[in-house]
């Protein structure tokens, strides 16, 4: 497993050094999340329209990265704020407990406030863009998404009253692939909701496995989650539910989705084992498999 992060690990007097830190500041290995849905938008608009401009493409994952950097950024800085990493000991890195890089001084809180803000700034500018030279409309769906990526930690912090998993789905499923059909004008409507509704849930999955050790941590920092209010027991067979409905769904969406047993299974394997890394490790698994059978339905 890697280790946290440690000032040792960055020569800040040289310019290198300082972007590296500030990209692994970022969490750069669970951008995915929202990269894949952006990707699987654009493979469903292949299948409508025979079209897949790569400029476009290109500019759009730019954007969306950018902005949910930014998010993540965010997220560290209020979290080490209201005290939720600074006493999480229950973490499991790289996957819970925030990047670390406040908490290990590597980088200071105001730092990392000025580097969220850096990112959601870049990425609006280049939404703005990308929506003034191509359709307006989709605009509206940026603004939706950069209020509830800040205010999902920022106060009044929607996370803290049990909306993250919402918020989250919502985010990382319906507003990238609405968004993107509204930019290139699709036609499946239905088709475009049903790939969407999946991608939210799997992403929803990640958060809810994720916030289990970190639930102690979110309780004393008064961050009232969904996972907190249900307590350990629950929290597990919810996953398990999410898990199974999310899979089960997918399946019913494309003929390559057998594979995502798979991830599934490792699931259940590390909830029957107690070895919560083993199923964090399959639900980032399941989600990724899904979108990629999502997008070879779409492509074959």
């Amino acid at each position: 497993m890697p280790v946290e992060p440690s000032i040792q690990q960055f020569d800040l007097t040289r310019r290198s050094e300082r972007i590296k830190r500030a990209i692994a500041a970022t969490r750069p290995a669970f951008l995915t999340a929202s990269l894949i849905p952006v990707t699987l938008a654009f493979s469903l608009m292949q299948q409508q329209t025979g079209e897949w401009p790569m400029a476009l493409y290109i500019a759009v994952m730019l954007c969306v990265g950018l902005i949910h950097a930014g998010a993540n950024t965010i997220n560290d800085y209020f979290d080490h704020k209201n005290g939720t990493d600074l006493h999480n000991v229950d973490r499991i890195y790289p996957f819970t407990g925030g990047s670390r890089m406040i908490q290990n001084e590597v980088i200071s809180p105001q730092e990392m406030r000025s580097l969220s803000f850096l990112l959601l700034g870049s990425g609006v500018f280049l939404g703005l863009m990308i929506g003034l030279l191509i359709e307006p409309n989709v605009l509206w769906f940026g603004v939706v998404g950069l209020v509830l990526a800040y205010f999902y930690s920022a106060p009044p912090c929607l996370v803290c009253k049990g909306l993250g998993d919402v918020v989250i789905a919502v985010c990382f499923g319906l507003l990238p692939m609405l968004g993107i059909f509204t930019l290139m004008h699709g036609t499946d409507w239905q088709a475009m909701l049903h790939q969407a509704t999946v991608m939210g849930l799997l992403t929803a999955a990640i958060l809810w496995v994720n916030s289990i050790p970190d639930m102690q941590a979110d309780i004393k920092a008064g961050k009232q989650t969904l996972v907190a209010r249900l307590g350990l027991c629950y929290a597990q067979w919810a996953l398990a539910l999410l898990s199974t409905l999310s899979t089960a769904y997918a399946i019913q969406l494309t003929s390559f989705a057998w594979i995502l047993t798979l991830p599934l299974g490792l699931i259940f394997l590390g909830l029957v084992r107690n070895k919560l890394q083993l199923s964090i490790i399959g639900v980032l698994m399941l989600h990724t498999l899904g979108g990629l059978c999502l997008m070879a339905e779409n492509l074959v």
